[in-house]
């Protein structure tokens, strides 16, 4: 059941009877949209986006326990998860075999040697990866043969990490510290969304690469969406949300967010500014992914749910 949060309403699918899975480490899809991804401990787990029922749940030695980075390359063939003491796997998508073993973000001694990548991004051409991770930096890899090709030096702890649709810059939250945007070729820093609140959550890009919006665990800032030919500030979510998530609907200007705080799910189009919840999930942080246009949702209480 929907619940507007202003006049006007956006059009959603009809919602699917939601469906709990195991225990979430982070949440991506497939290219095709066919296939959803997490991280349980130290298995990677495959799941049907339809029928939502897992197709495999393989152990890998060589994943973080206690961390929640994954990501899916754009033409399929590659998975990146977080692995101990700062590295990244890189594993076959088909035969789930790794492929590359990634080294570079060393955990600082306070940390643990569990704590590691926190960010991991695929450009859309798939010729490079990025990763954010405890050691204050920024680093980008050459896909799929893995050899470094950059470091950016944030000064701060690198938190998530999200490429433009062109490729062109790259989207960096540092924890403690508002969001920046480097430029993918120089590397250099060419703006800092001194309007967003240091607190921060999460970034995306919108598809067609018009907007980034950026989230933070302050909810007197919730979320803002800035224009991204100029970085300038353009709106702020009109709700109080600590949002754990953020994703834009494929092909639209429609944002969802999912409210750590409470639960709720709401979908905004930042072009008509019109909003609605459509769920409540379980408190806590989750991530969100839209596969094949429908919205799932990964918590820490109930797994992998379909939202809508």
């Amino acid at each position: 059941m929907s619940q507007s949060d202003e006049p006007g309403r956006i059009d959603v699918p009809e919602p699917s009877a939601r469906q709990s899975l195991i225990r979430p480490g982070s949440l991506t899809c497939s290219p095709d949209g066919r296939v959803l991804a997490h991280l349980a401990g130290d298995s990677l787990c495959l799941t049907d986006a339809r029928t939502l029922e897992q197709l495999s749940r393989t152990l890998i030695d060589a994943l973080a326990h206690n961390n929640a980075a994954l990501a899916w390359s754009p033409a399929g063939g590659m998975l990146a998860a977080s692995a101990p003491g700062g590295a990244i796997t890189v594993l076959d998508a088909e035969s789930l075999e790794p492929m590359a073993r990634l080294a570079g973000h060393e955990s600082p001694a306070s940390a643990g040697p569990e704590i590691g990548v926190t960010g991991l991004a695929f450009s859309p051409d798939g010729s490079r990866l990025a990763s954010a991770g405890p050691d204050g930096r920024v680093r980008l890899w050459s896909m799929p043969d893995g050899a470094p090709v950059g470091v950016i030096e944030t000064g701060r702890t690198p938190f998530r990490v999200g490429f433009s649709p062109d490729g062109s810059r790259l989207a960096i939250v540092n924890l403690g510290w508002s969001p920046a945007v480097h430029d993918t070729t120089s590397l250099q820093r060419i703006a800092v969304l001194d309007d967003c609140p240091p607190q921060g959550r999460d970034v995306a890009w919108s598809p067609d690469g018009r907007w980034l919006a950026a989230s933070s665990t302050d909810p007197a800032r919730k979320v803002d969406v800035f224009a991204a030919a100029t970085m300038t500030h353009h709106l702020t979510f009109a709700h109080a949300v600590v949002a754990s998530g953020l994703v834009w609907r494929p092909g639209t200007s429609v944002l969802a967010i999912r409210d750590a705080r409470s639960g709720g799910v709401h979908l905004w189009d930042v072009l008509t500014e019109a909003s609605q919840q459509v769920a409540t999930t379980p408190i806590g942080p989750g991530s969100l992914v839209w596969a094949a246009d429908q919205l799932y949702c990964l918590s820490s209480s109930a797994g992998v749910e379909r939202i809508v």
